[in-house]
């Protein structure tokens, strides 16, 4: 069945002419082949959009892990800790290395200037590795912008979180008890390299 185009009237399927307006009206496309060309690509433009918000459901995802809560990335975690910047008047320019142990409990936190030492940590559980070597014994608070370690229950430094994802983390200290580190230019660059037993 197909219609006028100029005036919507009903036509016979092979008029040449529309029998109420009289213009000519020639071969035109019936309405149900107009139907179906529509629903095919009502069919196609809704596959795209699933598939659009799909992807970003995925990369949305994605970006999720990579970049969890910064408490949950670094507990049970061990880092290399590389520190740029001047310490008691002396540039390091990112060759001084300390290495970082932080226990499951996402409380306590160990420190070692030895690679060595750092061993212990993924052979013994947290407390008898604290035991077995002379560790700087801290606890230690994290959120996503600001970590703050303790030593004696007492805040020990502070540092600004510039950036981080699920292997390193990027800070800037803010303030310590440390007078060689009272420099607010001073870098720290945390590089995982391994995991508390």
């Amino acid at each position: 069945m197909k219609f006028c185009k100029y005036c919507g009237a009903q036509l016979e399927s092979n008029s040449q002419f529309c029998p109420n307006c009289g213009r000519k009206v020639g071969h035109q496309p019936s309405q149900k082949l107009k139907s179906h060309s529509m629903t095919k690509q009502r069919k196609l433009l809704t596959g795209i959009g699933i598939l659009i918000i799909v992807f970003a459901l995925a990369g949305f995802g994605w970006w999720k892990y990579q970049h969890p809560s910064l408490q949950k990335a670094v507990t049970g975690s061990i880092y290399q800790c590389t520190i740029s910047g001047e310490i008691g008047g002396k540039d390091t320019d990112g060759t001084m290395n300390t290495y970082l142990a932080f226990a499951n409990d996402g409380h306590h936190l160990a420190g070692t200037v030895k690679k060595k030492d750092i061993k212990q940590f993924e052979t013994y559980d947290f407390d008898t590795a604290l035991h077995k070597i002379d560790y700087d014994k801290l606890t230690y608070s994290i959120n996503n912008k600001e970590f703050t370690m303790y030593d004696d229950n007492s805040v020990d430094s502070k540092f600004n979180i510039v950036k981080y994802n699920r292997s390193s983390v990027q800070a800037r200290l803010k303030s310590s008890n440390d007078s060689d580190f009272n420099d607010d230019k001073l870098q720290f660059k945390l590089t995982k390299i391994g995991e508390v037993k």
